[in-house]
C-alpha cells in the first residue's frame, strides 16, 4: 500500500506549499478542489493535506505539460510565407500570460513558477537578509486587480548590517515591477522608557478586501526592541494608506465583521513590552482603514489610529512559571459568534468573549488547557484531583483590563492594575 506524503497540518503550512496567502489556498479549495481533509471533532475545525496530493493537484498527471508540436508548413509563394508568418505574430501577441503558480527564495533569488512547476522568471536581491524559506510571509500570489492574473507581492528583508528596513514589492505576472516599492516602518522615537526605532522587518502579511479593492496588512517589527508598525497599504499605487505603532510584538492578524455593518475589522494579537523582559498579552481592535475609528495620540507621541478596543490580559503565574511568553498566540470567531482567544502555548488558556457590543466587550467563557491545571498543581505542591479552578483563580483570570485605545501606562502601572 502506498504511503502518503509528508502531512501539512495547518492552512498556513498549506499556504507555505504554495508560497501563497490562506485566503488563496481557501478558494482554491472551495473553487479549484484543493485536496484539503478535515478532523471534526474540535472547537475551531482542523485542516490537514498531504504535500504528494497537493503535487499532483498542481500537475494533474504528474508531469509537466509536453511542448507545443512543429506545425508543417508547405511553402507555396514567398507572398503566403510572410501572411503566415504575419499571423503567427498577431497570434503570439495575443497568447494570456503564464500565470504564476508558486513563489520560493533560493539564496537571494526570488523564483516564481506556473503550471507543471515550470520557471517563468526570477530575480536577484543582493541585499536580502536571513530569513526562514519555509515562512508564510516571503511571498503572496494573488489577483490585485481583478484581471484573471496574479500579481506577486514580496516581502524584501534586508541584511541588517545594511541599516535599512524592508520593503514590500509587487511584481506582474510577467515580473514586471508594478510601481514603487513600499518600506516598512519609519523613525520612531520613545522618552520612557527610552528608545530609538529605525529599522524594521515584516513578519506577517495579510489580504483584506475594503471597497472592491484589495490591500496588504503588514505587521513589522523593529529588532531587538518593542516598537512594532502594523501598515495598511496599496501595493498596485506602492503607498501606505494607513499606519498603526504599537509598544510590542503583534504576530496574530483577524480580518473579521464583528458588527455587523459589512465592514471588516482588524484583530491584532500579541504582546506589550516597552519593558523587557516584563510582557503582557494584549489584542488590539481597529477598523478598517484604520482611520475610520477617528484619531488619538499613540504611545510614542504621535497621531496615530483610534481602536475601538484594546484588551489587556491579566498576567498568569502558570505561563510565567514555564517561561512562556504572555502572548495571543490564535484568534477566531466561532459559529456562535463568541470570539474566541487563546494565551500561551502548552498550558495555555482559552478565552471566549461576546463581540455584539464592541463598547461593552465582556468574557463569556474560560477554559484554561489541562496542561495549565497540571502546571498549577505543581506550583501549589498539590497532587492530582479534578481539573477545576477554584473561585478566586477564575476572578483572577477573568480579569480582562479593556480600554478604548492603547493606554499610556508603563508595564508596571499595567501590573498594578491587577493586583
Amino acid at each position: 500500500m502506498e504511503q502518503p506524503g509528508k502531512k501539512l497540518e495547518s492552512w498556513k503550512e498549506i499556504a507555505a506549499f504554495f508560497n501563497v496567502t490562506v485566503r488563496t489556498v481557501q478558494y482554491w479549495e472551495k473553487e479549484r478542489r484543493l485536496p484539503v481533509h478535515r478532523l471534526e471533532g474540535f472547537a475551531k475545525p482542523r485542516v490537514f493535506a498531504y504535500d504528494d496530493e497537493l503535487r499532483r493537484w498542481q500537475s494533474p498527471d504528474g508531469t509537466s505539460p509536453p511542448p507545443a508540436g512543429r506545425p508543417r508548413l508547405r511553402i507555396v509563394v514567398a507572398a503566403a510565407v510572410t501572411l503566415l508568418l504575419t499571423s503567427a505574430i498577431l497570434v503570439s501577441s495575443r497568447l494570456p500570460t503564464p500565470r504564476p503558480m508558486r513563489a520560493e527564495v533560493e539564496g537571494t533569488i526570488l523564483q516564481v513558477y506556473g503550471h507543471g512547476d515550470r520557471l517563468l522568471w526570477q530575480r536577484d536581491f543582493p541585499d536580502l537578509g536571513d530569513h526562514d524559506p519555509g515562512a508564510t510571509w516571503l511571498a503572496r500570489i494573488v489577483d490585485l486587480d481583478g484581471d484573471g492574473v496574479e500579481e506577486v507581492l514580496f516581502n524584501h528583508t534586508r541584511d541588517e548590517a545594511r541599516g535599512q528596513s524592508g520593503s514590500l514589492e509587487c511584481f506582474r505576472a510577467d515580473g514586471a515591477s508594478c510601481g514603487r516599492s513600499v518600506p516598512f516602518g519609519r523613525r520612531l522615537e520613545r522618552t520612557e522608557p527610552r528608545g530609538v526605532f529605525e529599522i524594521f522587518a515584516a513578519r506577517e502579511i495579510e489580504l483584506v478586501e475594503i471597497d472592491g479593492m484589495t490591500l496588504v496588512v503588514s505587521v513589522a517589527t523593529h529588532q531587538p526592541r518593542y516598537a512594532c508598525e502594523v501598515a495598511l497599504i496599496d501595493p498596485l499605487a506602492g503607498r501606505k494608506i494607513d499606519t498603526y505603532y504599537h509598544p510590542g510584538s503583534l504576530l496574530e492578524i483577524l480580518v473579521q465583521d464583528l458588527d455587523g455593518d459589512s465592514r471588516p475589522e482588524l484583530l491584532l494579537g500579541g504582546v506589550r513590552n516597552p519593558e523587557q523582559p516584563a510582557g503582557l498579552s494584549v489584542l488590539s481592535i481597529l477598523k478598517l482603514p484604520f482611520s475610520a475609528g477617528g484619531s488619538r495620540t499613540d504611545f510614542f507621541g504621535n497621531d496615530g489610529p483610534q481602536e475601538l478596543a484594546y484588551l489587556v490580559f491579566p498576567p498568569s503565574r502558570v505561563l510565567r512559571s514555564k517561561m512562556i511568553e504572555p502572548s495571543v498566540n490564535d484568534a477566531w470567531l466561532d459559529p456562535q459568534g463568541l470570539l474566541s482567544v487563546e494565551i500561551g502555548a502548552g498550558p495555555s488558556v482559552h478565552y471566549e468573549f461576546d463581540v455584539s457590543d464592541l463598547s461593552d466587550i465582556r468574557v463569556a467563557n474560560l477554559r484554561p488547557a489541562d496542561a495549565f491545571f497540571h502546571q498549577q498543581r505543581l506550583l501549589d505542591g498539590e497532587s492530582e484531583t479534578d481539573s477545576v479552578l477554584s473561585p478566586a483563580d477564575d476572578a483572577a483570570l477573568r480579569n480582562v483590563l479593556v480600554f478604548d485605545g492603547c493606554p499610556p501606562d508603563s508595564t508596571p502601572q499595567l501590573m498594578a492594575r491587577f493586583d
